[in-house]
């Protein structure tokens, strides 16, 4: 039950990470460079889907290597080693 309050809790903070960065930076760029409405909503969108293309395609190579189980014990000991 712990480990899913955890993981509840890392998602919900990088959840408000990015919607704070949605509604702090994205009205600045709009004003500073001039963007439209319809750009501002898709650099978000188009950001997001790169970085989980980039993690899914490193992940997938990783586990390839190390196998499934492996790859996802060293994957979660390397954010809490960084974390800690």
């Amino acid at each position: 039950m712990r480990s899913q309050f955890l993981l509840f809790t890392f998602l919900v903070f990088f959840t408000g990470l990015f919607l704070g960065i949605l509604r702090i930076v994205i009205p600045v760029l709009e004003r500073e460079q001039g963007l439209s409405a319809e750009i501002s909503i898709l650099i978000p969108l188009v950001v997001f889907g790169f970085i989980k293309g980039i993690f899914n395609f490193l992940t997938g190579k990783l586990s390839d290597i190390l196998g499934r189980k492996k790859s996802f014990k060293w994957l979660v000991g390397s954010w809490l080693s960084w974390l800690l």
